[in-house]
């Protein structure tokens, strides 16, 4: 709810969330939708919750460690995320990315707990959670960084370019892959392309299969 100020039911019990939720996060100028599911418990798993779930990009995984349940709760999510294959110990290339956000780590009473689960699970970014508004901010970047994506501005020919309606690519995207993202029929109707931001110049001609970064603008010229 803080992050995209969707109404989520809120409550002092388990469970008050019984089916997906979705909202919009705004990172800077680029929407991104979040959907807040139900528990994941092992031994209750609500239906189409799994499907839900692998249709996503990334996974953010919510604990309270101020509650004395914390530790078994995420350690059965885990565990459950692992035998479906949507998370792996390695996180190889078919694991779901994932970051665990833990709240009300700034009570006294959830230091311990806090404590135990960074032992126990080294390898994972365990993000404390408040809703301080540059605490939000940060955990903002840090879900646009999961996802893996980069922003790219179009722009006109002798026109300026729109800096406030990116398009979302994955990272290591081509300029063909823009194309047909604008258009279907662009990818084979290009003839030249020119980017601003990545390049060695301003405005420099690329070749079709040139990799993109986050914040480049670009002309395309179609036949």
């Amino acid at each position: 709810g803080a992050l995209t100020r969707a109404k989520v039911k809120v409550a002092d019990f388990p469970f008050s969330t019984t089916t997906p939720l979705s909202g919009m996060m705004l990172y800077k100028d680029v929407y991104i939708q979040l959907v807040d599911t139900p528990p994941v418990a092992p031994d209750m798993i609500p239906s189409g919750l799994l499907g839900t779930i692998r249709e996503g990009d990334a996974l953010l995984i919510v604990i309270d460690v101020n509650s004395g349940e914390c530790l078994d709760q995420l350690e059965g999510t885990l565990n459950f995320l692992k035998e479906k294959n949507i998370i792996s110990h390695d996180r190889s290339d078919n694991s779901m990315p994932y970051l665990i956000a833990a709240t009300k780590a700034d009570l006294e009473d959830s230091s311990d707990n806090l404590q135990i689960i960074k032992e126990m699970y080294p390898e994972i970014k365990i993000y404390s959670l408040s809703t301080i508004k540059e605490n939000l901010e940060f955990l903002k970047e840090l879900i646009f960084k999961m996802l893996n994506i980069i922003r790219i501005y179009s722009k006109a020919p002798g026109k300026e370019p729109d800096m406030e309606k990116p398009f979302t690519l994955k990272r290591g995207s081509t300029i063909l892959d823009l194309a047909e993202g604008i258009h279907k029929d662009f990818r084979d109707k290009l003839k030249n392309a020119y980017v601003w931001g990545s390049t060695k110049f301003d405005g420099q001609a690329v070749p079709k299969d040139y990799i993109l970064e986050d914040k480049d603008i670009v002309e395309l010229e179609v036949n």
